[in-house]
């Protein structure tokens, strides 16, 4: 009847690993088929590191605790663990973790208001988390915070990407507005917004802060993203946020207290809490992005395609200090699986949307499983490495669906003036057509002065009259 018949086949399956994952569906060729070229099916699945485990201590309960909390636990691929010391010492709700292992097992710790002699038995685990591992680490102002916590001098006070005073000078009480510096204003974690514009106006709309502590000068190989402009260290201006690698991982320190309020205060004007938010998850995806992603990131549009399909390549680049470059040789090398030969090689150009995006295109590919490697280049130096991988299906899209589009066809034959007939029909056409008599006038101008054959004609007639005057004896 014309119809098709569609049977719905579920089925589950779990991979093990992270990366590339193909799956392969078939179906048996039916007595009857049109084609068997659509019986089978490559599908593509991306699975993804599991879920970003943080561990987050504090020295007692605040208000921080609360509302970073609940930002962080918005996000569904954050597994948070928050944990504070009671007075009698105790960990609650959990114990704090005990060995090596438990603390390797995290991509991020978070350090409140906690001071030195707390952390006492897990410092060397923390230090070897961040410096061995490569681990991140945050650590946010407040009354045991930094100086005014003891950490001057310590193994995890080392850690941080500006100086901490050997003594406490206490907290500031005059409220703030963080200024970013040229590299926060493009920095990943302090860009609340891709487009630069509103992203700055997102900072000027957050409430002042209620204070900081007084941190010193910035490490040398440090990146200030904001400072305090009404505070002096020294001759310049005293850095609030900062951010520094640190052995094999990163360091965030963030010397501002109640950040809070940027979630609270934002809702009591009228606002929202988007850009405290974002600078949260900015944080949090940045300190622990993996080093083989960190410079360049290219992926195509889709995971599989079909066969007449083309594979379309998206890029960003970044330089050191996660910044976009606009100007890198980005390149990307295609190898079809699994014996890799004859490569195909693209070079994605800028898209001219600034940020560092590139793209690029290719048409035609061959049926099959594609594995791309790309690398990018500034000035002949190296920035960095990506991969992956994508399947190209072996049906194109005329035999997704082999039933005849009744509806599409009657558009065309309307659209061209014609008609539209099912084969049963086909005796119809006849009577159909118009045959009139029709008679077509077609009216030329040759022009005979200039035609050969008029050439042709006169030089005859000149030869034949000069042969007939010799005959005679005229000439």
């Amino acid at each position: 009847d014309g119809e098709d018949v569609e049977q719905a086949v579920v089925f589950n399956v779990v991979p093990e690993t992270e990366g590339l994952h193909r799956y392969q569906v078939e179906v048996p060729e039916l007595e009857g088929e049109s084609t068997p070229r659509n019986n089978r099916r490559t599908l593509a699945v991306k699975v993804l590191k599991s879920d970003i485990r943080v561990l987050y201590i504090e020295g007692s309960p605040r208000a921080d605790m609360g509302f970073l909390g609940r930002a962080l636990q918005k996000d569904a691929n954050i597994d948070l663990t928050s944990l504070f010391f009671r007075p009698d010492g105790a960990a609650f709700p959990a114990p704090i973790p005990s060995t090596r292992a438990d603390w390797f097992s995290y991509d991020l710790v978070v350090l409140g208001s906690i001071s030195h002699d707390r952390l006492q038995p897990w410092a060397p685990f923390i230090v070897s988390f961040v410096e061995e591992k490569g681990g991140g680490l945050i650590a946010i102002g407040g009354p045991q915070s930094f100086e005014m916590g003891g950490f001057a001098g310590t193994g995890i006070g080392d850690l941080m990407p500006f100086q901490i005073a050997s003594t406490a000078r206490g907290l500031t009480e005059e409220p703030f507005d963080p200024a970013l510096t040229p590299d926060g204003s493009t920095h990943p974690i302090t860009r609340l917004d891709e487009d630069p514009e509103e992203s700055k106006r997102l900072w000027e709309e957050l409430p002042p802060l209620p204070g900081m502590n007084q941190a010193g000068p910035a490490k040398p190989a440090a990146t200030v993203l904001a400072v305090n402009p009404a505070w002096k260290t020294g001759q310049e201006e005293t850095p609030v946020i900062a951010v520094h690698r640190y052995g094999q991982g990163r360091v965030l320190a963030i010397a501002a207290q109640g950040l809070w309020q940027w979630d609270l205060m934002m809702w009591g004007s009228g606002g929202t809490n988007a850009a405290y938010e974002r600078l949260w998850n900015n944080a949090v995806r940045w300190m622990t992005v993996r080093e083989g992603s960190r410079r360049i990131r290219v992926a195509p549009d889709k995971l599989q395609y079909r066969g007449s399909e083309s594979v379309r390549f998206d890029g960003q680049v970044y330089d050191e200090n996660y910044r976009p470059i606009d100007q890198a040789e980005l390149t990307v090398t295609l190898r079809l699986e699994p014996d890799g030969e004859d490569p195909l090689h693209l070079d994605l150009t800028s898209t001219g949307q600034g940020f560092g995006r590139y793209g690029g295109r290719l048409r035609y590919l061959p049926a099959g499983e594609y594995r791309y490697d790309a690398s990018a280049e500034l000035n002949g130096i190296p920035l960095g490495t990506d991969s992956g991988g994508f399947v190209v299906g072996e049906a194109g899209g005329e035999f997704e669906r082999t039933i005849m589009n009744r509806k599409m066809m009657a558009q065309l034959a309307d659209m061209t003036g014609g008609r539209f007939y099912f084969a049963s029909e086909v005796e119809r056409i006849t009577g159909d057509l118009s045959l009139e008599e029709v008679r077509v006038q077609e009216t030329r101008t040759l022009a005979w002065w200039n035609h050969p054959v008029t050439l042709i004609l006169l030089v005859g007639l000149l030869t034949a009259d000069w042969l007939t005057r010799r005959y005679h004896g005229l000439v």
